[in-house]
């Protein structure tokens, strides 16, 4: 199992695709600095690196929302395209491993592991390109700022420390994440065009992202936002909530594609 895990990493993480991957990360995260840093200028605040940080991978709360949503939008395409490859990759192995293995329901399982590996791995590169170009566009301070004080006064108020809070959204950021990927697993189980399905899925979920922010539409019913912490309340009981929240969508969707799985081994 841990060979097929290896195996699928190395044909995700392909020279080509990994190169990509970092330029379009780090091109979006200059663009959303420079940005920030604009609004720094227009509403005569002062910000740091904890603000770019919190403004980029914390969640959508910003002074000018739909522009910012279609930046975190854009985040989670890319992030769901990994889950897409790994997807094709099993089924491209599936043929090769399935005489090595006992039970069909093993891959799946190797699955599931994948997400919750690239859930980490894509966090962590997220992260630490952001936390890099902030420290070389804005001054190297973690402490709230006057822009904090005025765009996350919940936040700040709530009197969390930044370790806290920084924790907090990392949780959220890959339990979600991990959750969004096991739903595009799912979706992907179903025996139609894999490009159909994800584009349908992506589409599903800006349309709901959308309404999520302009309406009084519940978070459950907005899967790219799984992954967002800034769109909660400040208080404890609300991120225990959205992490358990994500965590029953992840068991959910392992047992479904367990049954799932079962069924092809009919076929």
């Amino acid at each position: 199992m841990k060979a097929l895990v290896f195996l699928q990493l190395r044909s995700i993480f392909t020279k080509k695709t990994s190169i990509i991957l970092l330029l379009f990360f780090i091109i979006l995260a200059f663009l959303q600095g420079l940005r920030l840093r604009q609004y720094f200028l227009i509403y005569e605040l002062e910000g740091n690196a904890l603000d770019f940080l919190m403004f980029t991978v914390g969640g959508w709360q910003s002074p000018t929302l739909f522009t910012f949503i279609l930046s975190w939008l854009l985040f989670m395409f890319i992030f769901l395209y990994f889950s897409l490859l790994s997807s094709t990759i099993v089924d491209q192995l599936f043929n090769y491993v399935l005489p090595r293995l006992q039970k069909r329901v093993i891959i799946w399982g190797i699955t599931c592991m994948m997400q919750s590996i690239l859930s980490v791995l894509l966090f962590l590169l997220f992260v630490f390109l952001h936390l890099l170009i902030g420290c070389l566009l804005f001054e190297n301070n973690w402490n709230f700022s006057t822009y904090s004080l005025q765009f996350y006064p919940y936040w700040v108020n709530a009197s969390l420390s930044v370790k806290t809070m920084l924790f907090r959204i990392s949780v959220i950021f890959i339990s979600g994440l991990y959750a969004l990927f096991m739903m595009l697993q799912i979706i992907l189980l179903f025996p139609l065009n894999k490009t159909y399905l994800y584009i349908s899925f992506v589409l599903f979920g800006i349309g709901t992202s959308i309404a999520y922010v302009y309406t009084t539409m519940p978070r459950m019913f907005a899967p790219f936002f799984y992954v967002s912490t800034m769109s909660l309340p400040a208080d404890q009981t609300a991120f225990i909530t959205a992490f358990l929240s994500n965590m029953l969508i992840v068991v959910f969707c392992g047992l479904i594609g367990i049954f799932l799985w079962r069924k092809r081994e009919v076929l």
